[in-house]
């Protein structure tokens, strides 16, 4: 490893100090020579190192710099009776002469007499390397300045589903024949036996209902009662019907829940009990994202129904992350619902508004693309910036890229920091901007503190690549300059 700062060479665990070096005449062989013995170790760093720190600039009359000195120094410090690279060999000399008549070395083969760095008595040598203009930024390629890449990895969205069965869901039909509650509950089924809901963790209680623990109704309003899930978290699977279990339960437990004539909407202690329960499961679940969604057809009746109490409720979810979204079922007026509670209810979850779903003929369908919207709204796009590479390096922020492959196969395209490519297998890189505000439509990711990360936001543009496709792959890329945006 070279390190400029404190002047210090390593290589292949062997160092010397420039005061080390500066003790004793310096024995420096061939460039070429060096430079072989140096690609042992790493072809490609050999070569750019090499060209970075000897450009021709740096070789005029019989003197190196003393930077390029150094280096020369340092491979010597390697088997410098290595063979040479035919090709660099011949781009320097046809032979080479041994400089002791004083016309210097042309930097041949190494028998043929003295190297030709400085030559012999009152000679000069010119070693023609290549200037390519700069250091490791100006490459051109990732595969020069790559140190590796880490898989990020997105936190897996548990959804606490708080689903209201109260009187006024058989009372309405959708359509003639059908209720509020068989259109919910229909569409619950489609969602749960969806595909894409593959790995997502669910826990379900209903409101008002005395099951699993009696109380989470009104007038009762027993907080305690409503913390408690009927179906605890699990996490679907791809696979419909009864090789998955945990939807088994779901569905199990949505067909015996069917409204009683008389519940009213405790919406205020399902709340509270919502997030009593979301945020002591996200506290023991650092690495999953927790978020509520309430489906509901009524305001909040016989428990408390002050708004401005329900919204602190929620914002003290935010405040640990987690955001509650809201479904209503209403009918053409929306009166019955009060759509504007319910919006109000949304923002101060953080979801901004409600979702509603008015009665008739679509309705389930409805109601299934909004659930599903939830889900993608809920992926939660950002992920850990390892500290440490599994190479053991210490992770320099500024050397960062998020490369993005639809479709999950690993990275392998083009990495032109624009558009991503949606080509199955075709990595690319999002681009870097500073802070969410600097996002617009881009595909791009940004720091959570600039200067001070610890994790990788994406932006919404990126975010929605990702969640619509659940066989994308992510990777950070360790070592390059991002394209900041």
């Amino acid at each position: 490893m070279l390190q400029r700062e404190g002047i210090r060479v390593e290589l292949a665990s062997r160092a010397s100090t420039v005061s080390e070096l500066d003790a004793e005449p310096l024995s420096v062989c061939s460039p070429c020579s060096a430079l072989s013995a140096f690609e042992a170790l790493d072809p490609k760093f050999a070569r750019a190192m090499f060209q970075r720190h000897l450009p021709h600039s740096q070789l005029t009359g019989s003197r190196l710099t003393r930077s390029a000195l150094l280096l020369l120094a340092s491979l010597s410090l390697l088997e410098c009776g290595a063979p040479s690279d035919p090709a660099l060999d011949d781009a320097q000399s046809t032979g080479g002469s041994d400089g002791s008549d004083g016309s210097g070395g042309s930097g041949g083969s190494p028998t043929g007499g003295t190297s030709g760095v400085g030559g012999g008595d009152g000679g000069s040598s010119d070693i023609d390397v290549p200037n390519t203009g700069g250091g490791p930024d100006d490459l051109g390629s990732d595969e020069a300045c790559a140190k590796g890449t880490e898989q990020a990895t997105l936190r897996p969205v548990t959804m606490l589903i708080l689903f209201d069965r109260s009187s006024s869901l058989i009372r309405n039909e959708v359509e003639v024949g059908v209720t509020r509650w068989d259109a919910a509950a229909a569409a619950f089924e489609a969602f749960l036996s969806d595909p894409s809901t593959d790995g997502l963790g669910v826990a379900l209680r209903f409101f008002p209902h005395d099951l699993p623990v009696e109380g989470c109704s009104s007038p009762t309003c027993d907080i305690a009662a409503c913390t408690q899930p009927l179906i605890d978290v699990g996490r679907l699977m791809a696979t419909q019907g009864p090789g998955d279990a945990h939807e088994a339960a779901l569905l199990e437990a949505l067909a015996a829940a069917t409204p009683v004539p008389g519940g009213g909407t405790p919406t205020g202690a399902i709340l509270e009990g919502g997030v009593a329960w979301a945020k002591s499961y996200q506290d023991a679940h650092q690495d999953e994202r927790v978020v509520i969604l309430v489906v509901t057809d009524g305001a909040p009746e016989g428990c408390e129904e002050g708004i401005p109490e329900l919204e602190l409720f929620l914002k003290d979810a935010l405040d640990s992350g987690i955001s509650s979204y809201f479904v209503g079922l209403t009918g053409e007026d929306g009166a019955e619902l009060a759509e504007d509670t319910m919006n109000d209810l949304a923002e101060a979850g953080g979801t901004e508004k409600a979702l509603f779903i008015q009665d008739g003929a679509e309705t389930r369908d409805e109601l299934v693309q909004a659930l599903a919207s939830v889900q993608g709204s809920a992926i939660a796009c950002d992920f850990a910036l390892p500290a440490i590479s599994h190479g053991g390096e210490v992770v320099d922020p500024g050397l960062v890229n998020v490369i993005y492959t639809a479709g999950g196969a690993p990275s392998g395209g083009s990495s032109t920091g624009g558009a991503p490519t949606e080509a199955q297998g075709e990595g690319t890189k999002f681009t870097k901007v500073i802070g969410q505000g600097e996002c617009g439509d881009s595909a791009s990711w940004f720091y959570d503190v600039e200067g001070h990360p610890s994790r990788i936001h994406l932006c919404p543009q990126a975010c929605s690549l990702v969640s619509a496709d659940p066989a994308a792959s992510l990777e950070i890329l360790l070592g390059c300059k991002p394209i900041v945006r």
